[in-house]
This record gives structure tokens, sequence and C-alpha cells, in this order.
């Protein structure tokens, strides 16, 4: 009868504590182990989705990049331009294009979507340290007036139609 009664107690005992007394002697996750758990699970998730997230952002600025250099088929060759001039006039823009070309500098047309046409020297720059250089030799020159300045075509302001 001892037996019972202790049994009985022990059950009650085991009931009224919600088992984690029990879990904890028998070496299971207690409550509130499964609660740390599935917090640090939560945690885990949403940093994982926050790093797919930024992934799939540089994928998309990727594109939109390359876009922006894909001009209808042609393609502006370099990212960064240093542009000596920018012209709604084509005979302005064709008298400094042959200015620059009588330099021995190289010469390029960048058309905008504005409908200006802009003229760059040096024809491009793959990193913008190096088209700061060239800008910088341009810039002490007395052949050009002090308004040159370098383009990044990602800035996407160059039109559909380039010619090189």
């Amino acid at each position: 009868m001892k037996l019972k009664t202790l049994l009985f107690c022990f059950l009650l005992v085991c009931s009224l504590s919600g088992c984690d007394w029990v879990k904890a002697r028998l070496g299971m996750a207690t409550s509130e182990d499964i609660r740390r758990m599935k917090s640090e699970l939560e945690e885990k998730t949403a940093m994982e989705q926050r790093m797919r997230d930024s992934l799939e952002k540089m994928r998309l600025d990727s594109l939109q990049a390359a876009r922006a250099l894909q001009t209808d088929g042609q393609r502006l060759d370099k990212r960064f331009y240093v542009i000596v001039g920018s012209y709604i006039l084509k005979s302005n823009a064709d008298n400094m294009y042959a200015h620059i070309e009588k330099l021995g500098l190289k010469p390029s047309r960048i058309k905008t979507k504005n409908g200006y046409e802009m003229i760059a020297s040096g024809g491009g720059f793959e990193t913008l340290p190096q088209a700061c250089a060239y800008w910088n030799e341009l810039y002490y020159r007395d052949d050009f007036s002090a308004d040159i300045w370098i383009y990044d075509a990602l800035e996407g302001l160059h039109s559909e139609e380039n010619p090189k």
C-alpha cells in the first residue's frame, strides 16, 4: 500500500511540475531547452535569409551594371571616361573630337539620353584611380578648360545608340 501511495505522489508531482523535472533527470530537453533551441534556430534562419537577400541584391546590382554598360548591341569598353566636353550641337562636338585627335589623344563619343554628345579623351579606364590620374594630366594642360570630369558608365546616362 505504501508503494502505491508513493507511486501516486510521484506521478502527481510529475504532472504538476510539467514533467521538466523528469525530463531533466532522464537527460531529455526541458521546455527551457526547447525554447532556447527554437530561438537559436530562428536566429540562424533569419541570418541565412539576410545572406540570401544580400546575395540576390548583389546579383541584381551586377545585372544592372552589365545592362548599363551594354548599349543596343554596342558596348562601352570601359567603366570610366574622362569627358573633356559635352555638346548639344554636333558641330561643336566634331570640333572638340578633331582637337583631341590633333593633340594625339584618343577621342571617343558617348551620346547621352538627353541628346548631348560627350567627348571623351584617353579611350576609357577600368578603374577610378586610372581615370583620376589621366584627368589630372589633362587638367594641367593648356589645351583644355578646367571643366573636365570623369563619367562612370554605371550611372547609365548614355543612350542606347553609342558610336565607337
